[in-house]
Formats: C-alpha cells, sequence, structure tokens
C-alpha cells in the first residue's frame, strides 16, 4: 500500500513538472512573436519605404498613365506646326458655317496649352471673320512655322503681301518678302530668322518703295535700312550684330558683304576669289570661308568682325 502511494505521489508531481514547462515556452514563443512584430514596427518607422512582404507586390503594382488629350483634336482644322527645342507649336482654327458665308476663329496652342485662345482678334482674321486678304474664295493659304516663335502667313503668289506674327508678343507685320536662309544646307532653317527673332525683311510700305527692314519680332523694334532691296539677292542670319547680304546691281558681278543693323557695310568681300561662303555668319567674332589664289590653290580664310584676317589654310586636296 505504502508503495503505491509513494508511486502515485511521483506521477502527480511529474505531471506538474510537465506543465510547468509547456508554460514557460508559450511565454518564450510569445514572448519572441512579440519581438519581431516590434523589430518590423520599429523597421517601418524608422525607414518608411520598408514594405513589409505581404504589402511589397500591392505597393508596387505599375499603375498605367493615360496619355493626355491633344487640345488640336477638338478644332476644325490643324493649319501648320512646329517645334524648337522643347517647345512644340499648332496652328488652329474653327470653322463657323453659316449664310451667305462661313467665318472663322484662330487659335495657337504651345505645348498643349492654349497661348491664344480661339477668337477671331488676330493678324489673320479680318473684320468679317473671313481670312486676311482672301478674294472670291474663303479659305486658309499657306502657313509656315519659321521658328523662334514665328509664324508665316503666305498668299502664294509673289506679289501679294504676307504676314509675319509671333503669337507670344504680338508682334506682326505685313511684308512683301522674307528671305530665305542661304545656308539651309548647313541646317534645317529655311529662313533667315535667328533665335532672337531678329529677321531682315523687304516691307511693304503705302507708297510702294519696298524698303529693307530690321525687326525684331520680340520687342517690335524695326528699322528702315539705307539698302536699295530691289538690289538684294541673299541676305543671312543676323548674328552677332552683323549679317551678310549679297548684293546683284544690273551689269556687276555679284558682291559679298557684312552689314550692321544700321545698314552698313563693314566687311567688304569683294576682294577674295570666293569659292565656298560656308555659314555665312560670325560665331565667336570669328567667320571662315574658302577662297583660291592667283595660282587656283584653295585657302580657308578666317577673318574678325574688322575683316582683319587671323588664320589661311591650304585645304588639302
Amino acid at each position: 500500500m505504502l508503495r503505491k502511494s509513494i508511486a502515485l505521489i511521483m506521477s502527480v508531481c511529474m505531471l506538474l513538472s510537465l506543465c510547468a514547462c509547456g508554460k514557460s515556452d508559450n511565454k518564450k514563443s510569445n514572448s519572441k512573436n512579440s519581438s519581431d512584430e516590434s523589430n518590423i514596427t520599429d523597421t517601418y518607422e524608422d525607414n518608411p519605404s520598408f514594405v513589409t512582404p505581404e504589402k511589397d507586390n500591392a505597393e508596387n503594382t505599375p499603375t498605367s498613365v493615360k496619355p493626355e488629350d491633344k487640345l488640336s483634336k477638338s478644332c476644325s482644322m490643324v493649319l501648320c506646326s512646329g517645334t524648337d527645342g522643347s517647345d512644340h507649336y499648332e496652328l488652329v482654327a474653327n470653322q463657323i458655317d453659316g449664310y451667305p458665308d462661313s467665318t472663322f476663329e484662330f487659335g495657337v496652342i504651345k505645348n498643349n496649352q492654349w497661348l491664344v485662345p480661339m477668337g477671331s482678334d488676330c493678324p489673320f482674321i479680318d473684320e468679317k471673320g473671313w481670312w486676311t486678304y482672301s478674294q472670291g474664295t474663303n479659305q486658309p493659304r499657306d502657313f509656315e512655322y519659321i521658328g523662334a516663335g514665328c509664324f508665316y502667313y503666305n498668299w502664294r503668289y509673289p506679289y501679294d503681301p504676307k504676314i509675319l506674327y509671333k503669337p507670344e508678343t504680338g508682334v506682326s507685320v505685313v511684308v512683301d518678302r522674307i528671305y530665305e536662309n542661304p545656308n539651309s544646307e548647313y541646317g534645317k532653317d529655311k529662313y533667315s530668322i535667328n533665335d532672337q527673332a531678329e529677321i531682315i525683311i523687304r516691307l511693304e510700305d503705302a507708297e510702294n518703295k519696298f524698303p529693307l527692314v530690321y525687326i525684331n519680332m520680340n520687342t517690335g523694334e524695326r528699322k528702315t535700312l539705307p539698302l536699295n532691296s530691289y538690289h538684294i539677292d541673299t541676305i543671312g542670319i543676323i548674328s552677332e550684330g552683323l549679317f551678310f547680304a549679297t548684293t546683284d546691281e544690273i551689269g556687276e558681278d555679284p558682291q559679298h558683304g557684312f552689314y550692321d543693323l544700321n545698314g552698313n557695310k563693314v566687311i567688304d568681300l569683294s576682294s577674295y576669289t570666293i569659292t565656298d561662303l560656308k555659314v555665312r555668319k560670325f560665331t565667336d567674332g570669328k567667320y571662315t570661308f574658302t577662297a583660291k589664289n592667283n595660282s587656283n590653290v584653295l585657302f580657308d580664310i578666317t577673318i574678325d568682325k574688322t575683316g582683319k584676317v587671323l588664320s589661311q589654310e591650304k585645304v588639302e586636296s
């Protein structure tokens, strides 16, 4: 009997000991889980960019961006467009049909934002809502983007007036001719206008004298130059205050030279037998052209803005 009692007591003691160990392990496990969760929370608070594995897929899934609708799609017509660096321009119009005539309104979009809101107050629309200079047929003619934020309304026929316009400044001028860039083979610029919107034009004035005029399309400044526009064959881009021009008098050989913005000839190139005029403008105070000597040997001649020769290098064949 005594042996049975002792065995029973020992069994109870062992059972109590196992229960105590189990509770201790549970406490350690709970403590470890609590510590892990605390570490995750602390890591997120210290570094907000930290993403838990459960959230990673949801928060890092790329979202598609819908392309911005083009304003010009809502217009009746896009007359022309052009790009300067990161700036993109569109000339647009709406046709408003009525009887006996349809009328038009005009606008300019820059980088998909209205630069000139739709309206009829612009140099291309007359007081009747017709296209300026249109006769008989009320339809738009040829528009071109020529650079420096400027547009050219060309009435197709050589002796009809044309319009040069810069929407950002509101400067416009009726012209008889703007000169094509003689350096077009060296670049994409078709007309002789520089990045500062300076240009030499032949103006149509009230007396039909067609004077040669310097105009700044940013400021509206203009000067009449003392040059006979009938004898001007080519005009280059204004650069560093000078522009290249070729005069072609009847019975004389064409004469090349550089002029200042008052129309004074400051460099005469007629003493050179030039074979290649190259870019026809100064860069960093220098201009280089190719000429041949009396023995027909070619040289690259570099001059400064006074016409002084800085270097002459033989062109190797």
